[in-house]
């Protein structure tokens, strides 16, 4: 096996070329490397081998990582991904970081760990904007339970302002 990731295509001129080439890419090589890396005694027949199918699938996932990590340090980190919002190369790569070892995601691959945890903070947003939603319908039921409908335009008002603060919306 080569030592280093290998040299890197040329890249498609096209943004959603360019998307969608690493989605296949890492459906491609990095979850199924993941799957030998998880479950080893799936792809050999001997006991005493699955140890040895999982190193050799870590080394696999990891080299994958390096080459998109090579990619992500030549292209500027706002052309890269999580432009106006996330794709699902975003969302899919999110999901992946979190089955590699954290310490070497970040040892190795600084512009993918902090994408990563960019995205952390996207997904822990959009978790309290769902959450904010679920108190904004408990705000319609205790409306219904106070048994008028003139109370709902100040709870809506003072729930607003609330979250206006919290989430500093303009």
């Amino acid at each position: 096996m080569p030592s280093g990731p290998p040299a890197l295509p040329r890249r498609p001129a096209a943004p959603r070329a360019w998307h969608d080439r690493w989605l296949a890419f890492f459906h491609a090589n990095f979850y199924e490397g993941m799957l030998r890396e998880l479950f080893p005694d799936r792809y050999t027949t001997e006991a005493a081998g699955t140890g040895a199918v999982s190193e050799a699938a870590t080394t696999y996932v990891r080299r994958h990582f390096l080459i998109f990590e090579a990619e992500m340090a030549r292209t500027p980190a706002a052309a890269v991904l999580s432009g106006d919002s996330p794709s699902a190369l975003d969302l899919y790569l999110w999901m992946l970081c979190f089955w590699i070892d954290a310490g070497w995601l970040s040892a190795n691959c600084p512009n993918l760990s902090g994408h990563w945890q960019r995205m952390r903070m996207w997904v822990l947003a959009i978790a309290g904007l769902v959450r904010l939603l679920g108190l904004l319908d408990g705000l319609f039921v205790l409306s219904r339970a106070l048994s008028s409908a003139r109370w709902t335009p100040l709870l809506l008002l003072a729930f607003t302002a609330l979250a206006s603060r919290v989430f500093r919306w303009e």
